[in-house]
């Protein structure tokens, strides 16, 4: 919902206006760390989940994309573009925020729980990738 969107908005422009590179991706890694970990977790409750995979996969192809990154723009951009990330749609729950529609595997919303319970930017970040 617009809440979230705006938690994240306000995490993206926080990585964009950082002092200096270093910092902005310090500010981008730990969230994103922090939700690879609950996909970490997640995997162990569901092992054989290709969905849980994937999404760790691309939550770390971002990490590598931060690293690398030159700006504080560009920090914040490769950020932002993990939001757009989008799986297959053969889901289990289905989950919809105004004209957003999202299906979640079970092995996904274990992920998405244990990212909100690691914290709220880490399940947000899960609920964006996952969707």
């Amino acid at each position: 919902g617009s809440e979230q969107n705006q938690e994240l908005t306000h995490l993206k422009n926080s990585i964009a206006s950082a002092k200096s590179v270093t910092q902005a991706r310090k500010i981008a890694l730990a969230p994103t760390d922090e939700a690879i970990d609950a996909l970490k977790n997640a995997r162990f409750i569901m092992p054989f989940s290709d969905d849980l995979l994937v999404a760790e996969t691309r939550l770390s192809e971002a990490r590598s994309r931060i690293l690398v990154a030159s700006s504080q723009e560009q920090v914040a951009d490769e950020f932002s573009g993990m939001m757009l990330a989008g799986l297959d749609d053969d889901s289990a729950v289905r989950a919809s925020a105004g004209s957003t529609s999202c299906n979640y595997s079970s092995g996904e919303v274990i992920a998405i729980v244990v990212g909100l319970i690691l914290g709220i930017i880490p399940g947000l970040i899960l609920l964006f990738v996952l969707c």
